[in-house]
C-alpha cells in the first residue's frame, strides 16, 4: 500500500513540477509589476471625447462620478457625456441636468441582458446622428476618476493607442479582506500582466470600466458589438485576434467600489467566469490558429493569452490530486489499521502548506505591486494577505458552479459601502 502511495505521489509531483517550469516565463511579467512605469510624453492635442455611462438604478452613486468628471483638468467643451437608464422616472435623469457636459440621458429597454448591449444602443444612436468623437470613454456609475484622468488618457490616445485603460483604486472607505482580495483580481490582470504587455506594445486585457476605445474603431464596428456577460473580456479577445494595441497606464487612477461580503464577491465572480467561458469558446480557436501559424504579429503575447492559465492550473491540479490521494490513503489506511495512514496524513498537511505558500507568494507580489492604491490599516492588510490563498482557492468552486448555472443575467450592482474621494493634495 505504501508503494502504491509513492507511485501516485510521484505522478502528482511530475504534474506540479511541469506546471512550475511552464510558469517560469510568466515570472518576468509578475516581477515587472514592481518596476515603475515610464510616463508618456504630454500631448499638445486635445481629443473630442464621448463618455458613456450605463446607470441602471445608480442614482445613489452617479453624482460622485459626475462631480469628478466636472472637476477634470480637461476642456469641458471636448467632453460629452451620455447616460443610459432603464426607467424614465429614474432620479439619475434630474441629477444629470445639473451638469452641462451631460448631453443626453437615454432610456433603454429594461430587458437587456448585458452592459455591452446598453453601450451598443448608445453608440449606434450617436453614429446615426452623425456625431464624431476621437474616442469613447466607458465608466461605471460608481467610478470616481482622479482630476487628471481624462488628460492622462488623452496623452495615451495621441501616442497612437486605440484602447487605453487606467488603474483601479479601492473606493470603499471601510475595507476588509474581501474587498482587498477583490481588488487584487484586477491587480493580477493589470499590474502583473497588462503592464508588461504594454511594454511589449501588444494587446492588453480590458477589465471592468475606466477605459477608452478610439472613435475610429466604434465607427468601423458601427457601434459597440461586444454583448456577452463579459463585454470587457470579449473586447480584449477581439483586440488579440485583430492586433489592436492597448495601453495600461498605472498613474491614471479610478476609484472603484469592491464587494465586502463573500456572497457579493461570489456572485460577481460567477458572472465573470460564466462570461469568460463563453467568450473563450468564441475566440480561443481563432487565437490558436494564429499562434500555430507562427506568422502572426505579437506572437508571444498571443501565445501567453492562449495558454496563460495552463501553467498555474497544472500546478494546482498536481497539488490538489496529491492532497486528495493523501486523504484517501489516510482514510483507507486508518480503516484497515495500516500504518500508511500516518505517512499519507503527513504528506497531506505538507501539500496543503506548499499550495498555501505558493498562493501567498503570488498574492504578496500583487499587494506590493499595488501598495500605492491598496491603502488600508495594517490589520486589514495582514488579514488580506493571510486570507488571499483561501480566496484564490475559492475560484475553483466558482468555476465548477458556473457549469451548473444556465441562465445568468446582468444584474444591477448593490451599493452601500462607505465611499471616499481622491485626496487632491497628493501627487498622482
Amino acid at each position: 500500500m505504501t508503494h502504491a502511495l509513492r507511485i501516485c505521489l510521484q505522478v502528482c509531483y511530475i504534474i506540479a513540477i511541469t506546471g512550475g517550469v511552464l510558469y517560469l516565463p510568466r515570472l518576468v511579467f509578475n516581477f515587472y509589476s514592481l518596476v515603475r512605469q515610464k510616463k508618456l510624453p504630454k500631448s499638445d492635442k486635445k481629443g473630442n471625447f464621448a463618455i458613456l455611462i450605463p446607470a441602471r438604478n445608480e442614482s445613489k452613486v452617479i453624482e460622485d462620478l459626475l462631480k469628478a468628471l466636472d472637476e477634470q483638468n480637461y476642456d469641458k467643451e471636448k467632453m460629452s457625456a451620455y447616460i443610459m437608464v432603464t426607467d424614465e422616472k429614474d432620479e439619475t435623469i434630474e441629477i444629470a441636468k445639473k451638469y452641462s457636459f451631460v448631453k443626453e440621458t437615454l432610456v433603454v429597454p429594461k430587458n437587456l441582458n448585458s452592459k455591452g448591449k446598453t453601450l451598443d444602443i448608445c453608440a449606434k444612436k450617436l453614429l446615426n446622428e452623425g456625431k464624431k468623437f476621437d474616442a469613447y470613454f466607458i465608466f461605471d456609475a460608481d467610478n470616481i476618476p482622479e482630476k487628471s484622468f481624462i488628460s492622462k488618457m488623452n496623452d495615451v490616445f495621441w501616442a497612437g493607442y486605440e484602447v487605453g485603460m487606467g488603474r483601479r483604486v479601492l473606493k470603499n472607505k471601510k475595507n476588509n479582506w474581501v474587498s482587498v482580495n477583490s481588488l487584487l483580481t484586477f491587480t493580477f490582470v493589470n499590474s502583473l500582466n497588462n503592464k508588461f504587455r504594454t511594454k511589449l506594445n501588444g494587446p492588453i486585457t480590458i477589465s471592468g470600466s475606466g477605459f477608452f476605445v478610439s472613435g475610429s474603431l466604434i465607427e468601423k464596428w458601427g457601434g459597440f458589438p461586444f454583448n456577452s456577460l463579459a463585454e470587457d473580456y470579449e473586447l480584449s479577445r477581439y483586440m488579440i485576434v485583430n492586433d489592436i494595441k492597448g495601453y495600461y497606464r498605472e498613474d491614471a487612477k479610478v476609484l472603484d467600489e469592491q464587494p465586502v461580503t463573500i456572497r457579493q464577491t461570489n456572485s460577481q465572480r460567477l458572472r465573470w467566469v460564466k462570461g469568460h467561458n463563453n467568450v473563450d469558446k468564441m475566440y480561443n480557436g481563432k487565437i490558436a490558429k494564429q499562434v500555430f501559424s507562427f506568422k502572426t504579429k505579437n506572437w508571444f503575447v498571443k501565445f501567453d493569452y492562449l495558454f496563460n492559465l495552463i501553467p498555474p492550473v497544472t500546478i494546482m491540479v498536481g497539488l490538489a490530486l496529491f492532497f486528495v490521494i493523501c486523504l484517501v490513503f489516510t482514510l483507507v489506511g486508518a480503516i484497515l489499521a495500516n500504518s500508511v495512514w500516518q505517512i499519507a496524513a503527513l504528506y497531506a498537511v505538507k501539500t496543503f502548506g506548499v499550495l498555501y505558500a505558493i498562493l501567498a507568494f503570488y498574492s504578496l507580489i500583487g499587494l506590493l505591486a499595488d501598495r500605492e492604491v491598496i491603502k488600508v490599516s495594517p490589520l486589514t492588510w495582514i488579514a488580506s494577505f493571510i486570507m488571499a490563498p483561501f480566496y484564490l482557492m475559492s475560484w475553483t468552486g466558482v468555476y465548477f458552479k458556473s457549469f451548473l448555472v444556465k441562465d445568468l443575467k446582468w444584474k444591477a450592482t448593490k451599493h452601500g459601502n462607505d465611499k471616499k474621494k481622491f485626496d487632491d493634495t497628493k501627487k498622482s
